[in-house]
């Protein structure tokens, strides 16, 4: 962006996309270059606008998002090697995660760095273990932790088939039994 900047918090924001992109030029992890979103206007509406998404992208590839840095609250939040696996591993189940670990490792102690060394409060979020997150399910809805999501229109599909298959047997079996039962037979003659 070449235009002047409004507002201080976007100065800084387009200072900081400046300094990454000089300190991580070249930088590749797993084939993909990490990037910092520049601001898109010369106001920040007093910083709200101002957050700045730290990604790692590659041509045709999905952009991976690993982060976020406010220049207004001075803050950034990374995202751990597990944390990101874990979301990739809940969207695409059957794909592998395409980020090496050991290669994202070093590059996140660099980032880290980064931040740091402005002054910036990083904080790092983690994967939640396994168990934390069933709990937390299960204290949201404990029916649905204990046997998943049920949608009303597709509360018991088979409960329902059984029943009507039930009643059918039985409106079949009564008009059977009346027919045997009732019914003149050939060598019965008709009342009368």
């Amino acid at each position: 962006m070449t235009q002047d900047f409004a507002t201080k918090y976007t100065g800084m924001a387009f200072v900081l996309a400046t300094l990454f992109k000089v300190q991580f030029e070249g930088v590749t992890i797993t084939g993909r270059t990490p990037k910092i979103s520049e601001p898109h206007s010369p106001s920040s509406e007093g910083g709200e606008l101002v957050l700045q998404r730290i990604s790692l992208e590659h041509e045709g590839w999905p952009v991976i998002i690993i982060g976020s840095a406010n220049c207004a609250t001075n803050a950034v939040e990374l995202r751990s090697w597990s944390y990101l696996e874990q979301a990739h591993r809940k969207r695409y189940p059957n794909k592998r995660f395409p980020l090496v670990k050991t290669d994202y490792a070093d590059f996140f102690v660099q980032l880290a760095d980064f931040f740091r060394d402005r002054d910036m409060e990083v904080t790092i979020l983690n994967a939640e273990p396994e168990k934390r997150a069933r709990a937390k399910a299960a204290a949201k809805a404990p029916a649905e932790a204990a046997v998943g999501p049920v949608k009303p229109s597709q509360a018991h599909p088979r409960r329902l088939a059984i029943l009507i298959a039930l009643l059918a047997v039985t409106c079949v079996g009564a008009v059977v039994a009346w027919i045997l039962l009732d019914w003149p037979a050939p060598w019965r003659e008709w009342p009368g």
